[in-house]
């Protein structure tokens, strides 16, 4: 048997397991061999590209694709698999190169509309993907999922009324079981996959998920949308871009022990940012719920939030302007009494963050007449809402729960004026439980306790220099900074014991 005859036989039995016997494994382990027996056919790549998306291994896959289009392939549905692999991969540019190229080619139907559109949400192009799911529901995409990326795409837009009457079509949807059969390939289990960057977004999912099984009522499902929408309006006003901080750096205290998880040699290690029940202040997290029940004329949101089980989906790291690199209730507070260190980052580092600066309200006296007068429209139309009949009498524990979450993840930006002098700056994640990069390390009381990478690894060029507590080793720290390629360690000037 020839080479070339060798590699046909493979190619052959590939194609067999792959449409006859719908054995995907066994079909790339065929494709597989083929190509080592000689085969250099766009065919057998786009065979085993397509076998690689059955068996979820999308990297491979968009390799696969890669070469199938290098040897002369110009298929529109080889254009439209490799930009769902993209998503899957969360590459939302090249995958909606991807999705175009397959529209140029010929691929003009709604799902093609869809899968794009949510790939622009995924980019947070959301002017695009509001066209794209507009042209999707006019080519006759009626399922859920089309509206909740529009809907989507509208919060990002900023354009709430657009965003309710979305999710109003959601909840009609559910409510007449208009489960038709996939015709897209998947899209809703894309859907699923996606990684929004404005994070409050995921809870639409999770809340449209809870309408679904009927968890919550339409109008509960409705009212915890339009809390997001308010939260999440709240939140993009108080958002800054690293450009606007306060000077080209921004500092992060922390233990010296953590040195051996944020600082390689190999640049291999990232910021980590910590479940927020591991705050130092019990208040944390709790200021603009105690804000808003002070006033509220009523004296009925209490109801909302007494008895509470909720779980904290929320992760943040905390940084403090350059200017606040040597003082001493920051070395108290966040620096381990002293013992600490404090890293310094430039502020190019955080140019695919959120960033948030915190707001300081004097708890005691509630008056928020110091905040930024857009902040303070924000949380008024907050108040308005959960003073709302069906929400702030709601004795449902599943709703008063989810309230909640929705309110603790905003709640992280506000903290008490006594820390005003901070002038803190956070990085703030939504995740559930499930969440598959939920990393663990024991503490010191011996506890897991629950975190999540920031996408950036940390080296030389952005994490620029070290400062030594007042309490703390200069010189093995100073030894360590300098191992991982760190060439500036200053040592803190107060006298402290």
């Amino acid at each position: 048997m020839t080479v070339t005859e060798e590699a046909d036989k493979y190619f052959i039995d590939g194609v067999k397991y792959f449409y006859i016997d719908k054995n995907y494994e066994r079909a790339k382990e065929y494709f597989t061999k083929a190509i080592e027996s000689g085969a250099n056919d766009r065919r057998v790549y786009i065979g085993r590209g397509f076998a690689c998306m059955d068996t979820r291994n999308y990297a491979e896959a968009i390799k696969d694709f890669t070469q199938a289009i290098k040897l002369g392939a110009n298929n529109k549905h080889i254009y439209d698999n490799r930009g769902r692999a993209h998503v899957y991969e969360e590459k939302y540019t090249e995958a909606i190169d991807d999705f175009t190229e397959a529209i140029k080619l010929g691929l003009n139907d709604k799902g093609i509309y869809k899968r794009r559109g949510l790939a622009y949400v995924g980019a947070k192009k959301y002017i695009e993907a509001i066209a794209d799911c507009t042209t999707a529901i006019e080519l006759g995409e009626n399922d859920k999922v089309i509206y909740i990326i529009r809907g989507i795409a509208y919060i990002g837009k900023k354009d709430y009324t657009e965003a309710i009457n979305d999710f109003k079509e959601v909840i009609k949807l559910n409510k007449s079981g208009n489960e038709k059969e996939n015709t897209t390939g998947g899209d809703d289990h894309i859907s699923n996959k996606i990684s929004l960057t404005d994070n409050i977004l995921n809870l639409i999912f999770h809340l449209s998920k809870s309408n679904e099984s009927k968890v919550l009522s339409d109008d509960e499902t409705l009212n915890l949308i339009e809390i997001v929408c308010s939260c999440y309006d709240l939140m993009e006003e108080i958002k800054i871009k690293p450009s606007e901080l306060n000077g080209e750096k921004i500092v992060h205290y922390t233990k010296a022990i953590t040195l051996q998880y944020l600082l390689k040699k190999d640049h291999s290690a990232q910021l980590r940012l910590n479940n927020a029940v591991y705050m130092n202040d019990p208040e944390e997290g709790q200021i603009l719920k105690k804000v808003l029940c002070q006033l509220d004329k009523n004296n009925e949101l209490e109801n909302l939030f007494k008895d509470e089980d909720v779980k904290n989906y929320t992760y943040l790291t905390c940084f403090s302007p350059y200017d606040k690199r040597d003082e001493l209730p920051m070395w108290i507070h966040y620096g381990d009494g002293g013992k600490g260190v404090g890293l310094v980052f430039n502020n190019s580092f955080f140019d695919e963050a959120d960033l948030y600066t915190v707001q300081y309200v004097d708890v005691k006296n509630p008056d928020i007449t110091n905040l930024n007068q857009n902040v303070q429209k924000k949380i008024t139309a907050i108040l308005n809402l959960l003073q709302e009949d069906g929400i702030r009498n709601n004795d449902h524990k599943e709703f008063k729960n989810l309230v909640n979450i929705i309110l603790n993840y905003v709640s992280y930006l506000f903290k008490d004026k006594a820390y005003e002098y901070e002038n803190e700056v956070r990085i703030l994640n939504y995740r559930d439980y499930a969440g598959s990069d939920i990393s663990t390390v024991v503490s010191e009381s011996g506890i897991p306790r629950l975190f999540i990478e920031y996408d950036e690894c940390i080296t030389d060029k952005n994490c620029v220099e070290v400062i030594v507590g007042p309490k703390a080793n200069y010189t093995e720290i100073a030894a360590y900074a300098k191992y991982v390629g760190i060439s500036k360690v200053s040592k803190s000037e107060i006298k402290y014991r």
